[in-house]
């Protein structure tokens, strides 16, 4: 597992490829690990087919490994047959492979920004172990503006409502949302409400990334009174006087 990116050679990867196969799930563990530990020189056609491949072990452990290592190998991997597998490798019913998976979604860049991705680490966030919510929260935020839907932020809402005090990977993806004129136009009048609590109940929100003039303008286009709480309340943080 501590092979460095000089030795990837050809006989190396096909060696370790090989290894992923391994029956004894300590070898296969180790083989995940040793060609996460190439470097990029080790994200072949062939290790990617092999690290797939391995997301389907009958061992939840290997499994969760392979989702790992592809997260490792980054935006080389954002091939559409690793995002199926991974997208694949959510629905586990091991929340360490869930987990996993949902984090190395999120490392594959904008590539990985589909709908059906989105989708599913948005019901990763409802999930019973909050290691699952806080992973599929993370992958959210890095997946970035085409992430941040409607659906996103309620789900958030409701995450946040559910802890004492709010995880700055979780209000990091929830600011990063409101920033979205498109998501927040899309808010029903119940999530705007309850957007409201949970800004006013979290410590944590730093408002400075939104733009004032995105809320003012979803009120003003909107016509809809439940924005001006919202309006004022940022517009008072952010130290702005605002007229309506």
């Amino acid at each position: 597992g501590n092979l460095g990116a000089k030795a990837a050679t050809i006989e190396v990867i096909d060696a370790l490829i090989d290894a992923t196969r391994d029956e004894n799930r300590e070898v296969g563990v180790e083989a995940c690990e040793a060609l996460g530990n190439l470097g990029e020189k080790a994200a072949t056609s062939e290790v990617i087919a092999a690290l797939i491949n391995t997301t389907r072990d009958a061992d939840s452990y290997v499994r969760g490994k392979a989702c790992e290592i592809l997260r490792n190998l980054g935006k080389k991997a954002a091939t559409n047959e690793v995002i199926t597998a991974l997208i694949d490798a959510t629905r586990d019913a091991d929340s360490y492979v869930l987990s996993k998976a949902c984090e190395a979604l999120g490392n594959l860049g904008g590539k990985a920004a589909t709908n059906e991705v989105i989708a599913v680490l948005i019901n990763a966030t409802r999930d019973a172990n909050s290691d699952v919510r806080w992973k599929a929260c993370a992958a959210l935020r890095n997946l970035g503006e085409k992430a941040a839907t409607s659906e996103l932020i309620d789900s958030l809402v409701n995450f946040i409502g559910t802890i004492d005090d709010s995880d700055d990977i979780v209000v990091g993806a929830l600011v990063r949302a409101m920033c979205s004129y498109d998501g927040m136009r899309a808010l029903n009048l119940e999530t705007i409400g309850k957007l409201w609590n949970c800004i006013r109940k979290s410590s944590k929100i730093d408002f400075t990334p939104i733009p004032l003039e995105l809320l003012l303008g979803l009120f003003l286009n909107s016509g809809d009174v439940s924005w001006l709480r919202l309006v004022a309340y940022v517009a008072l943080l952010q130290g702005v006087g605002v007229t309506v």
